[in-house]
């Protein structure tokens, strides 16, 4: 009578198969992130693209560009239905000449620019800029306060 062996896994083929998984999510992960991030800023960089046509459109009707403090603003100042997923739109800065819209990320440190020349900047902050420490008896956000609503 031969025994009847059972075969089973044994605790070094699990732990070859672990490690094989954890190259692989190694090499995986970082590649579906940077994708996901490259597809954000697609987004940004259309949209932008399409503020600024919106932007030349009102100069030669109006003689200068406009500002515009967030997306609806846009849309309705420059007859646009532009949507956004990922990020904040607005255009701070405005003359008769040039302009500046700005993309600002909601959940990355990421900025991205473009002016009336179609040139487009990505600028990702490395560190948060700190408020100065308020004085005895000031009231939080200065003089005026800080809006903050919206």
């Amino acid at each position: 009578m031969t025994p009847n062996r059972q075969r089973g896994v044994t605790l070094l083929e699990i732990l070859i198969v672990a490690g094989i998984l954890v190259v692989l999510a190694a090499i995986a992960l970082p590649l579906y992130f940077r994708s996901a991030e490259q597809a954000r800023s697609t987004e940004a960089v259309s949209n932008l693209d399409a503020i600024r046509q919106g932007q030349l459109l009102h100069q030669a009707q109006y003689g200068r560009f406009t500002e515009a403090l967030d997306l609806p603003a846009i849309n309705t100042t420059l007859n646009l239905e532009l949507s956004a997923r990922h990020f904040d739109y607005e255009v701070p800065q405005a003359s008769k000449n040039q302009f500046l819209i700005v993309a600002t990320s909601r959940t990355d440190p990421l900025r991205v620019t473009m002016d009336q020349t179609g040139r487009v900047t990505f600028e990702r902050p490395t560190t948060r800029p700190q408020s100065p420490p308020s004085a005895p008896g000031a009231t939080p956000g200065g003089i005026g306060g800080s809006g903050g609503g919206g």
